[in-house]
């Protein structure tokens, strides 16, 4: 099994410590593949789906490491742009209920 990693993002309340699946960047440096973030949002009624510029699979031995702390950072900029559009289905920011 890939362990999950902790990684620094930035919440709606500040910086916090999450734990974030190892899987993702795992499975793009076997395959050689850059990741890239997709969320969906509201406008008005609208859905928009959005993707984030790709991280790319360069970075040695700590890549996995690296490639999740830069989907982090990722997530932290989306949460920061909408924040009170994050559905998921586990507490996913420590202490932050919805």
């Amino acid at each position: 099994p890939v362990p999950a990693i902790s990684h620094a993002m930035i919440a709606p309340n500040g910086p916090v410590a999450v734990t974030l699946p190892a899987g993702p960047a795992y499975i793009a440096r076997r395959a050689r593949a850059n990741l890239i973030v997709a969320i969906t949002h509201y406008e008005g009624e609208q859905t928009r789906l959005e993707f984030s510029d790709p991280i790319p699979n360069d970075y040695g031995d700590d890549g996995v490491r690296v490639m999740t702390q830069q989907l982090a950072d990722e997530f932290s900029r989306l949460v920061q742009l909408y924040p009170t559009q994050w559905h998921v289905v586990q507490e996913f920011f420590p202490g932050v209920r919805a």
